[in-house]
């Protein structure tokens, strides 16, 4: 599990519709947003830009990501 999905985890486990809100903010399908948020699948990099314009957080963490890679 990648550090994108175990973020999406702990921020969404307790949100109400949580693949809905993610799929509409990733723009992507709610299955496939159920699958991140199951550990199932990871984002693809259009899925995770899409959602860090919206994530300040997870922005910060794709970011901290690319620097120490």
């Amino acid at each position: 599990m990648t550090g994108a999905v175990t973020y999406l985890r702990a921020q969404y486990a307790s949100v109400p519709h949580a693949p809905k809100l993610v799929a509409g903010v990733a723009e992507r399908s709610f299955r496939t947003a159920e699958k991140w948020l199951t550990g199932e699948r990871d984002p693809d990099l259009e899925s995770a830009l899409n959602i860090a314009r919206h994530d300040p957080e997870f922005r910060a963490r794709l970011l901290q990501a690319m620097e120490t890679a």
